[in-house]
């Protein structure tokens, strides 16, 4: 992974080592204290593209990687990241209140999943990801494939999830 730092009048080019995967969804990135935190949804490999493909979906043949929701949080001075995985389930196509938290600190993440409980070879429920807990929320509705969710927080929110997902 290779990072940007930006001043006024310089450009610094930075290199950091992680585990290799293949990240197709960028969920949100910040900065905390001097540590930069970069969420993704990301798969061991890219042959999580081939779960794309119109056949793959509707074969009988299992799918092949399904991304995770990973966090690697950048560490001033050293040459690897941090990685954790926020949560045991998978997730894709993420969506945060982007305008009130893009590019800072936020507390949960949404997007489509492939259920665990009933694994099929697409997006098969929506989920909410507490990304301080790990503990996620899941719906699923027989023979429904959700989209990508769109987050709108409702007027005058005040609390971070206080909206609805539309998807």
């Amino acid at each position: 992974m290779q990072t940007f730092h930006m001043g006024l009048t310089t450009l610094e080019q930075e290199m950091v080592e992680g585990d290799a995967g293949f990240g197709y969804h960028e969920i949100n990135a910040y900065e905390k204290g001097s540590d930069i935190i970069v969420d993704v949804c990301m798969s061991e490999n890219a042959a999580a593209v081939n779960n794309l493909f119109i056949d793959q979906m509707m074969g009988e043949k299992s799918a092949q990687s399904h991304p995770k929701f990973k966090r690697f949080t950048l560490l001033p001075g050293t040459s690897n990241a941090r990685i954790e995985i926020l949560s045991p389930e998978t997730i894709e196509l993420p969506a945060i209140p982007y305008q009130r938290f893009n590019g800072r600190e936020y507390r949960y993440a949404y997007g489509i999943s492939t259920s665990q409980l009933r694994p099929e070879n697409v997006s098969n429920q929506l989920i909410k990801i507490d990304t301080h807990t790990g503990e996620s929320w899941i719906w699923h509705k027989e023979g429904s494939y959700p989209g990508e969710p769109g987050f709108v927080p409702s007027p005058g929110a005040t609390a971070e999830d206080d909206g609805l997902l539309l998807p």
